[in-house]
């Protein structure tokens, strides 16, 4: 016996050992976000979904360089040595010793000594001390858990999946990326999971308490006006890649995606959800979905709607329930048509298509069959776009083939920059359709021009002139900007939104509001709902209401906030 237990530090110090060495890189095994392999000598952990990229040979790739680990090489050779030596010194000589000399003695001595000493201390310390313990600790903390947890929710803060807030005395969980979505709008298909009542009152405190700590007095302002685009961004601007699932066009997912999060940029993704969609794409999917990028219906078969094959309700609807089933809840709302065609009464069942609030614009199909070509889908939106089922945008070839930027991109002129540009001299919303990128798709965006293209689309962001967001987050906004209108209090110190209108409360994001400059001199600040708002000062650019353009008014500042997220207030400190 007293060989054995010897021995069993050794044991237990080399399965330590090797429990904390990575695995080797294998190009065929998928790895997940967090996963850590070797590879050269190096350790490298996964950001996101890979496969059969070797680390450390793409400087925006899925690899991060780990500490290199030289622990496991010196524990195995260490612990060896010293446990065979103990273990066969102290066992032959302790057994035949205490044997022949010992034996009538220490038998009934060890005996009485260790049975009555062990069951005595073991049964009733153990025993009343975990069964009293254990029930009255778990009730209060399975009640209480979500409260510290939760914060309360702000609807100008971005969350993630996992993401807990309160809200109105329940906690809610994101299912995926999400800003100004109010958790108990959300329904059963939304982004918010109801965890339930909170036992403790935390979040009515937290806004009651902030303000009245505060030095402040309240000020007054003049105007205020609701920003065309967010942040007060001169355009707006999406980026489209359609084809996820076909394979070749994994593209999106080996360098699209890794290089548009490098640089904090999102995207949207267009899905084909039939039989053809592995899980490595909706895995890819659900990465696309945390990190803040949109995921839109391409159909579930990828048939054009003047085909023999055309199911409108099966391409349209179960579309939107295959991305349902797989995506945690998730259900696209906008669409684009395969090919760019689309028929009279297909594109009819879109517009009352549950979950559905727009679409990219298609070249129509008339009663014979035919595609009438008008040039209507291409181009930048207006601020105020007349059809959110007939989104203009433009797609990328590498020609540019019957594109009207055709002669500038032969003469040497980007496709990509030139529809961006575009946007921004019109302050419009430009949208550029894609396929792969550095793939076999069609008209696969060549990588470097891709890379290129998002390094100027950084810039434009950073420097305020544009504003990037997927298609569907761009057409709530226009819908909340029309039907949300901020109105000031009496004192002109308080704003709330009139919500009395049905798009209002359907449509309700974030807005940006221009502000004028307080009345009295101080430290200005804004609060919503008990909670800080961020100013920014501001350019003079025109503004649109109405369908209208609004001549430019001498207003001072930008502030972000929520028309369904309370009162917001003016206060000088």
């Amino acid at each position: 016996m007293k060989f054995h237990l010897s021995a069993l530090p050794a044991a237990i110090a080399v399965i330590s050992a090797s429990a904390f060495a990575a695995p080797a890189w294998n190009s065929t095994t998928v790895y997940l976000g967090g996963e850590v392999v070797t590879y050269a000598g190096k350790d490298y952990k996964a950001k996101w979904w890979t496969q059969n990229n070797i680390p450390g040979a793409e400087q925006w790739g899925p690899w991060e360089l780990q500490n290199t680990v030289v622990t496991p090489t010196t524990a195995p050779t260490a612990i060896p040595t010293i446990a065979p030596t103990a273990a066969p010194t102290a066992a032959p000589t302790a057994v035949p010793t205490a044997a022949p000399t010992a034996a009538p003695t220490a038998a009934p001595t060890a005996a009485p000594t260790a049975a009555p000493t062990a069951a005595p201390t073991t049964v009733p310390t153990v025993a009343p001390t975990i069964a009293p313990t254990a029930a009255p600790t778990a009730t209060p903390n399975v009640s209480a858990t979500p409260a510290p947890a939760a914060d309360a929710w702000n609807a100008n803060m971005t969350y993630t999946a996992g993401k807990r807030v309160s809200y109105n005395g329940r906690a809610y969980e994101a299912k995926w990326y999400t800003v100004g979505d109010v958790p108990s709008q959300s329904g059963a298909y939304g982004v918010w999971k109801d965890l339930g009542p909170i036992a403790t009152p935390a979040p009515t405190a937290i806004p009651t308490a902030t303000p009245s700590s505060k030095p402040a007095v309240s000020t007054s302002i003049s105007s205020i006006q609701a920003s065309t685009w967010k942040n007060g961004a001169k355009a707006a601007y999406s980026m489209m890649h359609d084809d996820l699932c076909a394979w070749v066009t994994d593209g999106q997912i080996d360098y699209a995606a890794p290089a548009l999060k490098a640089r904090g940029l999102t995207s949207s993704f267009g899905m084909i959800t039939g039989s053809s969609c592995g899980a490595k794409h909706w895995a890819a999917a659900q990465q696309f979905l945390n990190d803040g990028h949109e995921i839109f219906s391409h159909t579930r078969n990828h048939s054009d709607a003047n085909s023999a094959l055309w199911d409108t309700a099966g391409e349209i609807s179960g579309s939107s329930d295959d991305i349902a089933a797989h995506l945690n809840g998730y259900r696209p709302t906008f669409f684009a048509w395969p090919s760019g065609v689309a028929a009279d009464l297909p594109l009819a069942y879109l517009r009352t298509a549950p979950g559905y609030i727009g679409g990219r614009a298609a070249n129509r199909v008339d009663p014979n069959g035919m595609v009438i070509y008008d040039g209507h889908i291409t181009g930048i939106n207006t601020p105020t776009t007349p059809d959110a089922y007939q989104i203009r945008s433009e797609v990328f070839t590498l020609s540019a083939q019957y594109s009207e930027y055709e002669t500038q991109v032969k003469a040497g002129g980007d496709l990509l920059n030139l529809h961006l540009e575009a946007g921004i001299n019109k302050q419009g919303w430009a949208v550029m359709t894609m396929h792969g990128v550095n793939d076999t798709s069609w008209n696969s965006v060549p990588l470097q021009q891709f890379t290129n293209h998002l390094d100027v689309v950084k810039a434009k962001v950073d420097a305020g002139l544009l504003w990037v967001a997927g298609p569907s987050e761009v057409l709530k906004y226009t819908y909340a900007r029309e039907a949300c209108k901020p109105v000031l209090n009496n004192n002109q110190s308080a704003l709330t939104f009139d919500t009395s209108s049905p798009d209002c409360v359907k449509n309700a994001t974030p807005l940006t509001l221009k502000i004028s400059k307080p009345a009295t001199v101080g430290q200005f600040y804004v609060e919503q709902a008990g909670q800080a708002v961020a100013i920014k000062p501001l350019g003079n650019y025109p503004i649109w209401s109405a369908g209208q353009a609004i001549p430019a008014v001498n207003y001072d500042y930008l502030i972000t906030v929520n028309p369904l997220g309370g009162a917001v207030s003016f206060m000088l400190k």
